[in-house]
């Protein structure tokens, strides 16, 4: 018997593939629970158990030690029993001997592929016959797939999970009654800890098994091809049978030899799993009938699924040819194509189609065309013509199609100029053009162009032909030049282009401020402060704004001083002044779209204190450059000066504090200069009572 056994494991190993993938293969059993796990299941006046170890070694002990069921009858007429019944079940459930498998292992493959797991002297496939590491892991590979096929043959039968001691048929139970079972493992807690398995049922659980469905037939040349849902009824069914019939659905037989599982998983077109069956047909003159049975963990058959049923069909072996386009004396074309003679009897008719593109979609222009015709005129020529034959066979089988072939009569005319060219663009920098669709049946597409100014040359925006009548493009808005010019052209698919259409002018909304204005001079007088500046060079400039504050006071915050309107003024004179103070000045621009530049640098000023006398006379300043410094000289006509203070400032520098001289003092010569500079000098005298006269002020370029 088990020269046969050997053979089914190998059939059943190479088909199961799939399945095993599904069952744990870790031979490195420390990191698994040792535990059993059981399911039940009610019918009508039995309970039916099923337990599996979880893992190789567990399940290799439990071969050799057994197991034993406790039931507890814990509930009576809806009431809860105090204290609940035990029952012991008697038997020891362990794998039979082996002479007691010879019966079932001829009848089952599933019993014949157990039983070699549990007593088979070889169970490998192809494995290497090496020494060492290689060889424990070999025999760890053999000793894991001996586990995962007594349990996936366990799955498969009910009578072989009986005789490898995983299964129990309890049939003294009673209706009203409920039942917890517990299925102990019998292995000695010094050999390996085992959790014990158990499950609460009772015949009230009862339900009744529901119809496989749906089940889709696709008939073909002389086979069928079945196919059901495998994954909406995994829960219920592990396995199916498969049942056919020639005499109108009268009678049915199994074609299935063994249990049928999901060995041959497609996707339907919801991407849902669908096991597939194949079955071949003497005939396709004669009508099939099929139906499917599930199987249940338990060995329990499920309802019948609906019939499906119908005939073969005849495919035909080669498919038509176009052999060639030929013009007529009408300015018509004659399509001619090949296929056998001998197969006029199996077509029912001959179609043709024709595309713009080989890749279609194919439009039916002439059907129905008799079989033992072999050309066609064809009229009403696009600029692209892509043709193919179609034929038709007799039966419903698959439509034979030929390769396209391509038809392009003489087209030297360009499409239209595009029409109707408007657009937008956004404060985001984001441009929508759009324009009238073209309606030329051989328009390929539109070339988009643009440039910056009306007198620049276009550049090409698409890197290919734009198909649509709208597009889209993204601009800066932070370089320089506001306008964009956009414009297109048209072409076939013959390449022929259209001449550019009248140009589409957008102005980009300004989001660069003015450059800021820059104080150049002032100069401290008698009736005020005057103050000159260079105006922002921006052409869309709309008014300078000057403000001003008083850093003496308590509120130092910014006034308006005055607004120019116009970028040709470049100088103020500031009345509102008091002598001893200190201002500061600062510009701003600002153009049409109220952006607002940068302040200018801020320009502070210190005015003097208004004095009772004069101290100096005839200030002069001049520059030696050939000595490299500025000279200042002067006369006194005070004789109560205690000593003389002399300011200096540059360019964008503030005067302030430079030197303090000796009362008698009457010039000066400053060295510390740079080229072309422009320097400010003041000279004030302090008085012997505190007091300080007015400033002289003085400015020279070195």
């Amino acid at each position: 018997m088990l020269h046969r056994i050997r053979y089914i494991i190998i059939v059943v190993l190479l088909s199961s593939v799939k399945l095993l993938a599904q069952v744990p293969q870790k031979v490195i059993v420390q990191k698994d629970k040792n535990q059993i796990f059981v399911v039940a299941q009610a019918s009508k006046n039995l309970i039916l158990l099923r337990w599996a170890p979880s893992n190789a070694t567990t399940w290799s002990y439990c071969n050799k030690y057994g197991f034993r069921i406790k039931r507890y009858t814990v509930m009576r007429d809806k009431k809860l029993l105090s204290p609940v019944e035990l029952r012991s079940i008697k038997n020891i459930f362990k794998p039979l001997p082996l002479a007691k498998w010879d019966t079932i292992a001829n009848n089952d493959d599933n019993a014949a592929v157990m039983a070699q797991a549990i007593y088979g002297e070889d169970f490998q496939v192809n494995m290497s016959n090496g020494n060492g590491a290689a060889n424990i892991f070999n025999k760890s590979s053999e000793f894991q797939q001996r586990y995962s096929m007594s349990m996936y043959a366990a799955d498969h039968s009910f009578s072989a999970a009986a005789y490898g001691g995983l299964a129990f048929m309890d049939a003294n139970v009673k209706a009203g009654e409920r039942y917890f079972y517990k299925v102990i493992p019998l292995v000695p807690k010094e050999i390996q800890k085992i959790d014990t398995g158990f499950v609460y049922i009772g015949l009230e659980d009862f339900v009744s098994l529901p119809k496989p469905k749906p089940l889709i037939a696709k008939f073909g040349d002389r086979v069928v091809s079945l196919f059901w849902d495998f994954e909406a009824f995994k829960k219920d069914y592990t396995s199916y049978h498969v049942e056919k019939s020639i005499d109108g659905g009268k009678t049915f037989k199994r074609i299935t030899k063994q249990p049928y599982t999901n060995l041959s998983e497609v996707k339907n077109n919801d991407n849902k799993s669908m096991v597939m069956y194949l079955d071949s047909l003497s005939d396709n003159i004669n009508k099939y009938y099929y139906r499917i049975v599930g199987l249940t963990l338990f060995g329990q058959s499920s309802p019948f699924s609906d019939t499906v049923s119908g005939k073969g069909v005849t495919q035909l072996p080669i498919t038509p040819n176009i052999s060639g386009l030929m013009p007529d004396d009408k300015g018509n074309f004659i399509l001619k194509w090949e296929i056998d003679d001998s197969l006029n009897s199996f077509i029912q008719n001959f179609r043709i189609q024709v595309a713009p593109d080989e890749n279609g979609p194919f439009k039916t222009f002439a059907d129905n065309i008799p079989s033992d015709l072999r050309e066609f005129t064809v009229k009403s020529l696009t600029s692209s013509n892509y043709y193919v034959v179609a034929a038709v066979p007799k039966g419903g089988g698959d439509i034979k199609t030929s390769m396209p072939y391509l038809l392009q009569p003489d087209d030297p005319t360009p499409p239209s100029v595009p029409v109707g060219l408007k657009g937008t663009l956004d404060s985001n920098g984001v441009v929508t053009i759009y324009w009238d669709a073209n309606t030329e049946t051989d328009l390929a597409g539109y070339k988009i162009f643009k440039r910056y100014s009306d007198k620049s040359d276009y550049s090409i925006v698409t890197d290919t032909l734009w198909k649509k009548n709208s597009f889209s493009d993204t601009l800066s808005l932070k370089s320089l030049n506001r306008n964009i010019y956009y414009a297109l052209s048209a072409l076939d698919v013959r390449a022929n282009q259209s001449a550019l259409c009248k140009p589409l002018l957008l102005i980009k909304p300004d989001v660069i401020p003015p450059s800021q204005p820059i104080f150049s001079d002032y100069e401290v007088l008698q009736n005020g402060i005057k103050l000159t500046w260079v105006a922002s060079s921006d052409t869309d400039v709309v008014v300078h704004k000057l403000y001003k504050k008083d850093m003496n006071a308590l509120n130092t915050s910014w006034i308006n001083v005055k607004e120019f309107k116009s970028n040709t003024v470049s100088e103020y004179l500031d009345t509102a002044f008091a002598g001893g103070k200190t201002y500061t000045y600062s510009m701003i621009a600002v153009d049409r779209s109220n952006l607002q530049s940068k302040p200018s640098p801020p320009l502070t000023i210190s005015t003097p204190t208004k004095r009772i006398k004069e101290a100096f006379k005839a200030v002069e300043i001049g520059a030696d450059r050939e000595n490299k410094s500025i000279i200042l000289a002067w006369d006194i006509v005070a004789d109560d000066i205690k000593e003389i203070e002399l300011y200096k400032g540059e360019d964008k520098v503030p005067i302030s504090l430079f030197k303090v001289l000796k009362a008698n003092q009457k010039s000066f010569i400053d060295s510390e200069l740079k080229i072309n500079t422009k320097y400010s000098y003041a000279i004030r005298a302090i008085y012997t009572n505190g007091k300080y006269s007015d400033f002289v002020l003085k400015t020279v370029t070195y």
